[in-house]
């Protein structure tokens, strides 16, 4: 749920309702929340709950504190408003959002079931109900919820219908298929760097990095600090065998975070195929303290001490694995 898709619902609440506020609060309010200042949006409501109707309250405290992330306070918000206005479907999409953040999945799919009833909220509640299949991981159930809800929205709602079933068919293993989705959605909304994200690991998964590399260059320009953007493109050059250029990513990535296993892990492979093989040997034995089971390093430091002719080294290295397969 985006700000602008909680704004309209909610003003659907308000706009039923038989109290009114007062425009100047009600401006208040909405600009506040416009605008993100979503703490200073709770405290202009608390400094003013004798002036506000009861519906507007809770209303506003549950999305703001919704927008917070403060999900066990909105969902008793909705909630409590649910209790006076029972037949209203958008107190319940409200919830369902909420319970779904909390990871009560039944909760929440029993109440996007609910609002299936309002056709005007029923392209958001099949598309609830497929995301709570797909935590549970019934990838093909909800195929079929997303399939129902891409025939009745409009071209706006279709993106992250679309990001979702192109995320479950790439569970399924359906790369092409998946790929398709996502290159829909960007048709669509060119901009979508979640999308964009998505397509990009379909298409280094398919071997196509050449097409993944040039998507991660427009989300690293847009997010530069992007860990996972900035190992996955190092991963793009690494297997383009680019290897200088993918080192030069991992040391970006390691100035945000010194730590990060996987671009140490990165680093030492870039690093023995350059043929430092003591310096990947430091590097894989530092991302070694945060991953002691990792095969993929394990392998990698055997490969180091096979190419410095420590054949006994490798061969401790590679018995430790053949356990760890074991377990």
């Amino acid at each position: 749920m985006n700000k602008i898709e909680a704004y309209k619902n909610l003003k659907k609440i308000l706009n039923d309702r038989k109290e009114k506020t007062s425009s100047i609060i009600d401006l208040w309010t909405s600009l506040l929340f416009l605008g993100g200042r979503y703490q200073s949006g709770l405290e202009f409501l608390e400094k003013r709950r004798k002036k506000i109707p009861i519906i507007d309250y809770y209303c506003w405290k549950g999305i703001y504190n919704y927008f917070l992330k403060n999900f066990h306070v909105s969902v008793k918000a909705f909630e409590k408003i649910e209790s006076l206005s029972r037949k209203n479907f958008y107190i319940k999409y409200f919830i369902a959002e909420s319970y779904f953040q909390l990871l009560e999945i039944s909760k929440a799919e029993a109440k996007y079931r609910a609002i299936l009833a309002e056709p005007t909220l029923r392209g958001q509640g099949l598309y609830g109900i497929a995301c709570c299949m797909a935590k549970k991981q019934l990838y093909t159930e909800a195929l079929g919820f997303l399939n129902w809800a891409l025939k009745i929205v409009d071209n706006e709602s279709k993106v992250k219908i679309l990001n979702q079933k192109g995320l479950c068919l790439l569970e399924l293993g359906k790369n092409k298929d998946s790929m398709k989705c996502f290159e829909e959605a960007l048709r669509i909304c060119p901009q979508d760097y979640s999308v964009m994200t998505n397509l990009a690991l379909v298409l280094s998964k398919s071997g196509q990095y050449d097409r993944a590399v040039v998507l991660y260059e427009k989300i690293l320009n847009k997010f530069p600090y992007d860990l996972t953007a900035i190992n996955n493109m190092a991963l793009c050059k690494a297997a383009l065998e680019d290897y200088t250029q993918a080192l030069e990513y991992c040391d970006r990535g390691l100035k945000i975070d010194a730590m990060n296993k996987e671009l140490l892990i990165n680093k030492g492979y870039c690093l023995y195929k350059l043929k430092n093989y003591k310096k990947a040997l430091e590097c894989l034995c530092e991302a070694e303290k945060n991953a002691p089971d990792d095969k993929v390093l394990l392998n990698n430091k055997a490969l180091c001490y096979m190419a410095l002719e420590k054949y006994d080294e490798a061969l401790k290295i590679w018995q430790v694995v053949k356990l760890i397969d074991q377990t």
